[in-house]
């Protein structure tokens, strides 16, 4: 029984943009650039995911004599990246490089950052001092910690209490995922 191949993350992410692109083609990552982004390359291809093209949009290899190639999935990479040969010509193809958008990944439950989700998903939220006080944390990791849930596609609102002035953060409910981030309440009252 033949198994799959070995792929990093950023494997998976290459090949699930480029199977949202009609033709199909990998687009380089920015950050990975000369002899990394060729060996990058070589091993898509040793591995059977990745099929080297030449000429066309986006290029992968520039080469001083000028033939330009670039790297398209096969059927295996297409199937590795959730999609069916047949199916992906059908598909839309979306803003050139978005992340597909899915709920957000949820935490070991006796991780601190578990405990903020649990307070932030309560009805009326909780404020700066209830995420300091159950996790231990100073008010800016709390802070940097809500920021990085935003990063991750939860949707938090930040809104002043009425009674005291104190910010109070909620996780807004998931009828739509999005990673759009949302305003600071000091912003949206502007």
């Amino acid at each position: 029984m033949p198994t799959d191949p070995p792929l990093t993350p950023l494997h998976h992410d290459l090949l699930r943009a480029a199977a949202r692109r009609s033709d199909h083609r990998l687009t380089p990552p920015d950050r990975v650039l000369g002899g990394a982004r060729k060996r990058l390359g070589e091993k898509l291809i040793a591995i059977g995911v990745a099929e080297r093209v030449v000429g066309g949009e986006p290029i992968w290899d520039r080469s001083p004599s000028g033939g330009d190639s670039g790297l398209r999935l096969t059927d295996v990479g297409l199937s590795l990246a959730g999609v069916q040969a047949d199916e992906a010509s059908e598909q839309e193809v979306g803003e050139r490089g978005a992340a597909p958008v899915s709920a957000p990944a949820e935490p070991r439950s006796s991780t601190k950052i578990a405990r903020v989700l649990a307070l932030l998903r309560q009805p009326d939220g909780a404020d700066l001092q209830a995420l300091t006080g159950a996790t231990g944390w100073l008010p800016h990791t709390v802070r940097a910690a809500l920021t990085g849930l935003r990063g991750k596609g939860h949707v938090i609102e930040a809104r002043k209490r009425e009674s005291d002035g104190r910010s109070v953060y909620r996780i807004l409910p998931a009828a739509e995922p999005t990673c759009e981030p949302t305003q600071p309440a000091s912003a949206a009252s502007n």
